[in-house]
């Protein structure tokens, strides 16, 4: 059968059906629009097409779920109910955090004596922060050998955590992970030079059929009545986790700026808000100075 055929005969609209079948074939877009008339497709490729096609139609499920896998900072994670679906804005934190590093890297040539520098990514998920932080920052550490990168993540979830485990192990990163709720997990340090957190920050009420995120699991989506129950907690941790100078990037709603702005106020954590690509307040960096 051609690919063309299938997409044609498909009950999706064009765009999802194409997405599901680069994802299936393991093409780009561009390769797909090139090759998709003359290309012929197994029976196994229709039978998954066809099966994602199903679940969607009939349960409702987002594509990823579907065919069980998301792309994120470029590369494939696998995707189930259990984990949120990976968000093109939250590759940007993987970028500061990296712009972080490589500050930090600096400072520590300057002389300070510790040259270790201890990350956590809270509430993990499908692992993608902690799995594109680890990958992309061996980039620049090879020619920073001196120094050493000790990675945690934590998830409430242990099914989450499964996920997580699944996909550092296929793109071969040490990262260690451990059920936590935030950062109460007693094996964990004392002390962290980043901090990386993607918390649920939707306000309950935001949590409706209509949403198009109705479909992904709660624990990972509700943040309470105003969408900070979990923020504020490990903001007030903060200032006994972060080593000095250290950072938290936390991805929050762009609702809660104010709030969260004269909540780390108290807390004496110095605060910068910066926005997505929609130029909507998106993160929130504190720094410990203490």
């Amino acid at each position: 059968m051609k690919l063309i055929d299938l997409l044609q005969d498909s009950i999706l609209n064009r765009k999802i059906s194409e997405k599901i079948a680069g994802d299936l074939l393991k093409i780009s877009s561009e390769q797909l629009f090139l090759r998709k008339k003359n290309l012929a497709i197994s029976p196994a490729v229709c039978k998954k097409f066809k099966k994602a096609e199903k679940a969607i139609v009939e349960r409702g499920l987002p594509y990823q779920y579907a065919v069980g896998k998301s792309w994120f900072y470029g590369r494939e994670f696998i995707v189930n109910k259990d984990v949120l679906i990976p968000r093109i804005e939250t590759e940007l934190l993987v970028q500061k955090a990296l712009s972080f590093l490589h500050d930090r890297i600096k400072n520590l040539e300057l002389g300070i004596r510790n040259k270790k520098i201890t990350i956590i990514d809270v509430g993990t998920g499908t692992g993608c922060l902690a799995v594109s932080l680890y990958k992309e920052s061996r980039k620049f550490m090879i020619r920073n050998s001196q120094f050493t990168i000790q990675l945690y993540a934590t998830d409430i979830s242990e099914k989450a955590l499964s996920v997580a485990r699944k996909n550092s192990k296929i793109h071969k990163t040490k990262i260690i992970f451990l059920k936590s709720d935030l950062l109460d997990n007693p094996k964990l340090p004392q002390k962290f030079d980043l901090v990386l957190a993607n918390l649920p920050y939707l306000p309950s009420a935001d949590i409706i059929p209509e949403n198009s995120i109705y479909n992904e699991p709660k624990i990972a989506l509700n943040g309470g009545k105003d969408g900070l129950d979990l923020i504020e907690k490990l903001i007030r941790d903060l200032p006994n986790r972060l080593a000095k100078n250290g950072l938290a990037i936390l991805e929050i709603d762009p609702r809660q700026k104010t709030e969260i702005g004269e909540y780390t106020k108290k807390y004496q954590l110095k605060t910068i808000f910066r926005n997505d690509l929609n130029n909507r307040t998106r993160f929130a960096m504190l720094e410990n100075k203490r």
